[in-house]
C-alpha cells in the first residue's frame, strides 16, 4: 500500500459446497484485532484508519457444529509510513529548528551588542 493510505477493503470465499459441507467463515487482521469475526454472508471486510505497520489478514472455514476447521489462509501486507512520520525525518526537523534557533539568537545578540 502506498503512504497515507490507510483504508482497505477484503474479498474472500471458499469452494467448499455449504450444502454438503454446511459452514461459516470467519477472518481477523493481525496487527489490529484480537479476536475471529463471523463472515456471514457477505464475506467482506473493511477497515478504515489503520496505523502504518505489517498486518496479516487471516481467513479459515468451519463446520457449524466446530467439528472442522480449514487451516488459515493468510495474506501479508503493509502500509508504508507518510514521510512526515518516521523517526529520522523528525530528528531531522528537530536539528534544522535548533539550528534556526542559534542563528537567530547569535545575529540577534551581535546586534544588541553593537
Amino acid at each position: 500500500m502506498q503512504p497515507g493510505d490507510n483504508t482497505i477493503r477484503l474479498r474472500f470465499g471458499t469452494l467448499i459446497n455449504k450444502d454438503i459441507f454446511p459452514c461459516d467463515m470467519e477472518y481477523k487482521l493481525k496487527g489490529a484485532e484480537d479476536e475471529w469475526t463471523l463472515a456471514g454472508d457477505k464475506h467482506e471486510a473493511l477497515y478504515n484508519n489503520l496505523n502504518p505497520g505489517t498486518y496479516q489478514f487471516m481467513v479459515r472455514v468451519r463446520g457449524k457444529n466446530s467439528s472442522w476447521q480449514t487451516s488459515e489462509a493468510v495474506v501479508k501486507f503493509t502500509i508504508k509510513p507518510l514521510f512526515t512520520k518516521p523517526p529520522v525525518f523528525l530528528r531531522l526537523l528537530h536539528c534544522w529548528w535548533r539550528v534556526f534557533c542559534t542563528l537567530f539568537i547569535a545575529t540577534g545578540y551581535t546586534k544588541k551588542k553593537k
